[in-house]
């Protein structure tokens, strides 16, 4: 199931979070910022961003979120994704836990939508080709993480050629609830 990101799902997130700081190369974190941080910060995303969840058997195995590609304003409309599962068996959630965040950003008005990947992580690479991302820069070796270096490219999708405003994310949600009525 595929569902809004809440509050209560972000121990959840944080432990899959940690997995990938500690055990690979996919986040240039070099160790898991504290819990209390984290929370903060994800209360700050949910509160003005989409991120979804992909359940299994009641538990989040997965989370895709959106936040600001880059920090000067003019930017508003470039969002980078993040879209982390627990290590094993996805049971098919990953296309479309992107799929619904993609929606929910088209929805706020979001002009471009950027990854930024790990160059060796070629089922990421995979993933975002086959959903109309296209490669847009590299910058070799720039991270230095488990002993090694980590280069990264930066792959972009078009979602709306010409917005005209930014939509709260909260507004969306509510437009979205009066649809389903």
């Amino acid at each position: 199931m595929i569902r809004i990101a809440q509050v209560e799902d972000i121990p959840a997130i944080y432990e899959i979070y940690c997995f990938y700081v500690e055990h690979g190369e996919a986040l240039f974190d070099l160790r898991p910022q504290p819990f209390e941080a984290f929370q903060r910060m994800w209360k700050q995303q949910l509160a003005m961003y989409p991120a979804v969840v992909a359940e299994r058997d009641g538990r989040v195995i997965g989370y895709a979120a959106a936040h600001p590609a880059f920090s000067k304003d003019a930017y508003q409309f470039c969002m980078e994704l993040s879209i982390y599962f627990m290590p094993g068996d996805h049971f098919g959630l990953a296309g479309p836990l992107y799929e619904a965040l993609e929606r929910f950003l088209i929805a706020q008005g979001c002009r471009w939508i950027v990854a930024c990947i790990t160059e060796t992580n070629e089922a990421s690479l995979r993933f975002h080709e086959a959903r109309g991302f296209v490669w847009s820069g590299a910058l070799p070796a720039c991270g230095h993480k488990h002993g090694g270096w980590h280069g990264v490219v930066w792959y972009r999708k078009e979602l709306n050629a010409d917005p005209k405003r930014w939509i709260p994310f909260s507004e969306v949600i509510a437009l979205e609830a009066k649809r389903s009525d």
